[in-house]
């Protein structure tokens, strides 16, 4: 080892660092979470990047990864330290890894932590990550018979990458309108980077993207591909889904929900103008047909504990909460 107190982890450490995790994890969400990142990198060393140790005396004292994610975004596992270690040199660390991360490229900083860790996590972020909201990770099991809404193949079409961008992008900045899904993030959200970021989820790329259509006709700026003023359906929003194949987890479920076939709801939306007729309810029954055609095991989604609409649909359609957390967040590059 190097004198440096503060450094990347290089793959040879990989084992010395998961016994230490094993030591200082305080839960076993925690535990888990970092166990897994680390046998993914032990697999793939090129995850590496963004994993900094504090070294003191040689010894492991903390750990902070700043994983930078397709779209510009930073995903931040937050740090891990022996439990003497003074809070400054924990955000010495956090501002090493956020550094790390800008310098890549990252705009933004996103973190996940557990409800009962707040306190703590709020001393160390103080000045550079907020907290934004809590998220509902919501399953949904897909055996057995199901009674769904009536369903109109349609009135929903495939996303194709090579013209529909554009159009996509419009679409999702009109779902955002007056949307009670972490409307706190306004100010941050990028349709372009957001898109950027969905494809790289899972296995599936925009194969599993769909515009969603309906009876409403003013649509202005958002006219989707083909649409024509007056016809008799128009763009009303999108579904956007990511296929994670066995013995992979969701993306934003990894640390919560079970291996194995699943089929992520990255993204649905629908425009202001289309509110309140129940389309919401309809876009997610077909994430839920689209699950049983692809025979996953189960759906996953992410939802703000405030959204409370979208809540309704989730319990509706027979979805269950799997797992809460806090999410916290900074632009980057962070003060």
């Amino acid at each position: 080892m190097t004198s440096s107190p503060l450094r990347p982890v290089t793959v040879l450490e990989l084992p010395l660092v998961a016994g230490w995790i094993s030591s200082v994890a305080a839960s076993e969400f925690e535990l888990s979470g970092w166990l897994n990142a680390i046998q993914n990198a032990t697999a793939r060393p090129q995850l590496l990047a963004g994993l900094w140790g504090l070294w003191e005396n040689g010894t492991l004292s903390a750990l902070c990864w700043a994983e930078n994610l397709p779209g510009q975004i930073c995903q931040l596992r937050p740090p891990l330290a022996d439990p003497n270690l003074s809070l400054k040199k924990i955000r010495d660390l956090l501002a090493q890894a956020l550094a790390g991360a800008a310098a890549a490229g990252a705009t933004w900083c996103q973190c996940l932590t557990g409800p009962a860790q707040r306190g703590t996590y709020q001393a160390i972020f103080a000045n550079r990550l907020s907290h934004f909201t809590a998220l509902s990770y919501q399953i949904r099991e897909l055996s057995g018979e199901d009674v769904l809404p009536e369903i109109d193949p349609t009135e929903f079409t495939p996303y194709a990458p090579a013209g529909d961008r554009e159009a996509l992008e419009l679409l999702l900045l009109r779902t955002y309108e007056q949307s009670q899904d972490c409307p706190r993030l306004d100010q941050w959200r990028n349709p372009g980077q957001a898109l950027s970021g969905y494809a790289a989820v899972g296995h599936s790329g925009t194969a599993e993207w769909w515009w969603a259509r309906g009876t409403s006709r003013t649509m202005g700026p958002a006219m989707g591909p083909g649409d024509q003023p007056g016809q008799a359906l128009s763009l009303i929003g999108c579904v956007l889904l990511a296929v994670h194949p066995e013995g992979e987890n969701a993306t934003h479920c990894k640390d919560a929900l079970p291996a194995g076939g699943l089929l992520e709801l990255l993204y649905w939306g629908v425009i202001p103008e289309a509110r309140g007729q129940r389309y919401g309810k309809k876009l997610v029954a077909w994430a839920i047909w689209r699950g049983k055609c692809l025979r996953a095991k189960a759906l996953v989604a992410t939802v703000d504990v405030a959204n409370t609409p979208a809540l309704g649909v989730y319990q509706e359609l027979g979805f269950v909460e799997a797992l809460r957390l806090d999410l916290w967040g900074c632009g980057l590059p962070a003060e």
